[in-house]
């Protein structure tokens, strides 16, 4: 290991332990850009479980039409037509 690296490693957290607090303040630009991101990840969420939504629902549908199918063929179930 290159002494530069390692000393890298050692000086990092070390400077990230003995940091002060800092006075930051946020404003109301910095408010609405954080409430506009969690607004559209929010619609993004919603718009891609929709999607998915219909792709699962169809999944297990079509797994209760091969079961309808078997009815359809003549063999079991009620049938309406009196053959």
């Amino acid at each position: 290991m290159n002494i530069r690296n390692l000393a890298t490693l050692v000086a990092v957290p070390i400077g990230l332990g003995i940091s002060q607090s800092a006075a930051a303040y946020i404003d109301p630009g910095t408010g609405s850009l954080i409430l506009q991101g969690l607004i559209a990840a929010i619609a993004a969420t919603a718009v891609t479980l929709r999607l998915y939504w219909d792709k699962v629902r169809a999944f297990f549908s079509r797994k209760q039409d091969t079961v309808e199918d078997s009815d359809r063929d003549g063999h079991g179930g009620d049938d309406r037509d009196g053959n």
